[in-house]
């Protein structure tokens, strides 16, 4: 759904956002396919979109899976702009303070 603005409803899809909804079992073995293979069905999805973020929490900085390598390839196979963001709350100079 699109909270953005609620009077515009789901015509709106400026600020749409998805979740791989990792699990323990992709903790543990790692998620690099589960990320790709959902990039893959939100571009059948939703084929008019100009590109994808990445944007990883702390799980995935934990256990460093390498966004930038499945970034890379997606953006190779949907032809467009794939940009991955660590984004781990461990990271920065306000958390290690």
């Amino acid at each position: 759904r699109n909270y953005y603005i609620g009077t515009t409803g789901v015509d709106t899809f400026g600020t749409m956002h998805f979740t791989s909804d990792f699990q323990e079992r992709d903790i543990v073995f790692g998620g690099d396919k589960k990320l790709l293979k959902l990039i893959q069905e939100l571009e059948v999805l939703f084929p008019l979109n100009r590109g994808v973020s990445i944007q990883s929490e702390c799980p995935i900085g934990l256990i460093g899976d390498d966004i930038e390598a499945v970034a890379r390839k997606a953006a190779k196979e949907i032809d467009k702009p794939v940009v991955p963001v660590r984004c781990e709350g461990f990271r920065g100079v306000s958390q290690s303070l």
